[in-house]
């Protein structure tokens, strides 16, 4: 990471994020929270025990990444409501925030092999998904460390379908 002061913001900017795939991404991650929330949420007693290690995954997802969701979700709906395919953001994060992004992704990765493994009931996220998460939260972390933006269109060989 450069040499930056602690409470310096970055601009992290966004560019070309395509507003279906990334609709598609939130709703999926709000279905796989939904679900680790609940499978810790079992009593002891009450049958199956969360796989290990559930309990320090839930911690990390659930304090959630605001940037991923909720800071770029008014800027998305807008440019859906414009009927706009994809939109570029601008987000304001401090210098901590790509150790975060990068902990963030590792954590999802654990949960979808949590998916995969039949641990969890939802299914492992769509090809889509991944790759979007992906390049939405290593665009954070490059540009943290002082890398150019690099554009959806630039980066993806997914092709997005409605």
């Amino acid at each position: 990471m450069n040499a930056r002061q602690a409470d310096e913001l970055v601009e992290v900017r966004i560019l070309g994020m395509p507003v279906a795939a990334y609709q598609r991404a939130c709703q999926y991650d709000e279905e796989l929270l939904r679900e680790l929330m609940l499978a810790a949420s079992r009593p002891p007693g009450a049958g199956c025990l969360p796989p290990a290690g559930l309990t320090a995954l839930i911690d990390e997802l659930g304090q959630g990444f605001p940037q991923y969701t909720d800071v770029p979700q008014a800027d998305v709906e807008a440019a859906r409501a414009r009927g706009a395919e994809t939109v570029d953001l601008a987000l304001l994060v401090g210098p901590e925030v790509g150790a975060r992004a990068a902990g963030f992704l590792e954590s999802l990765a654990c949960a979808e092999d949590l998916c995969r493994q039949g641990e969890l009931l939802t299914l492992a996220a769509p090809p889509d998904v991944v790759e979007l998460r992906e390049w939405y939260l290593g665009q954070i972390v490059d540009q943290i460390e002082g890398r150019a933006p690099t554009a959806w269109v630039e980066r993806s060989s997914v092709t997005e379908s409605s």
